[in-house]
């Protein structure tokens, strides 16, 4: 009980942190390109699962198919946020529309898993209450990302000196509030989560705080605490036996083959001015995000066994190629390719 109430904690500090990597500007910013790059890459890759898990495993409950469907949808910003930032392009029009993407990814993905929780706690599809979900998780996100920075801004404004624990209690309690938030009105606690990293903004900090260490710089200890406390979990619950079975490898491959089709067509969607295979290779990283999404699964007795390690062999597979396919892809146009 102790390992599961502290990986939640680490999901939570995880996701909290994947929002940090960017803003509502930033989302507001990157334009219709990023926009239709990540519908693609949400729609593409969740019907292709759905079909296939329908045909491999045609004798799972209808649960068990959407939560792989909602899995394949996920795209870790941070992976592929260091890949371009590692080579010093975070400038190219490719870097712009896949970290763009990639954060609506992880926005309409977190309402997708909603939904999908809302669906298997009642039991049954109800066109309603999916209607009623996807209603609450987008007033919820609509309404922390449209007033939430304005509101840190007023509550910061009402501290006259906030010192190296205040800059670190602030946020934690806010990614607290709003995962508790989240959680009371039958949302996962990871939007709030993620809510809360997205409507921080470093700058807001910077006339309370003089010392130069960012908010993220202060959340990595808590999170090298907690988060590999939810990896461990995770690979405690892989049965290896079941990587031994031909199931399982099939499915894995079948996974890992959707996982990649999926986002490298809405690479196709990226506009004439930027490399549409590097934004498509840039978007298929699941990572902890894909992680995080099957847990939650897992947590909820729809995950077999089989289909839970299946799962995790794509999540480790799209991880380890995404970054070398990007740097090879992006290698193709010169080290000086830029805006």
């Amino acid at each position: 009980m102790a390992i599961w109430t502290f990986s939640q904690l680490g999901v939570i500090l995880l996701l909290f942190l994947v929002g940090l990597e960017s803003s509502v500007d930033d989302m507001i910013r990157v334009g219709p390109k990023a926009i239709s790059v990540a519908l693609v890459g949400i729609v593409a890759p969740f019907c292709l699962g759905f079909l296939v898990t329908l045909w491999l495993l045609p004798n799972d409950p209808m649960p068990s198919h959407l939560f792989v469907a909602a899995t394949l949808c996920a795209t870790s910003v941070g992976i592929t946020a260091r890949v371009f930032k590692d080579l010093h392009r975070l400038q190219t029009p490719e870097a712009k529309i896949i970290l763009g993407a990639a954060v609506i990814d992880d926005v309409l993905g977190l309402i997708i898993l909603a939904i999908v929780v809302g669906i298997v706690a009642t039991g049954e599809v109800h066109i309603l209450d999916i209607g009623q979900i996807f209603l609450l998780s987008s007033l919820f996100l609509g309404l922390v990302m449209m007033f939430g920075d304005k509101l840190v801004r007023m509550m910061l404004s009402l501290v006259s000196a906030l010192d190296r624990n205040c800059k670190l209690l602030f946020p934690l309690g806010l990614c607290f509030f709003l995962s508790w938030l989240a959680n009371q009105i039958e949302l996962a606690t990871i939007v709030g989560a993620f809510a809360a990293g997205l409507i921080l903004n470093e700058k807001d900090f910077t006339k309370y705080s003089s010392d130069g260490t960012t908010i993220e710089e202060l959340m990595k200890p808590l999170e090298s605490i907690f988060a590999p406390i939810f990896f461990v979990l995770m690979g405690m619950q892989v049965n290896l036996a079941t990587f031994a079975s031909t199931e399982s490898v099939v499915l894995g491959l079948a996974f890992v083959l959707v996982a990649i089709a999926g986002k490298i067509v809405s690479g196709i969607f990226a506009g004439t001015d930027s490399d549409k295979l590097s934004v498509g290779i840039g978007m298929i990283p699941r990572g902890e995000v894909g992680l995080i999404f099957v847990s939650v699964g897992k947590g909820l007795s729809v995950i077999s066994d089989v289909v839970f390690s299946a799962i995790v062999m794509m999540v480790i597979v799209t991880t380890f190629i995404a970054p070398l396919g990007l740097k090879w892809s992006l290698s193709r146009h010169g080290p000086d390719r830029a805006t």
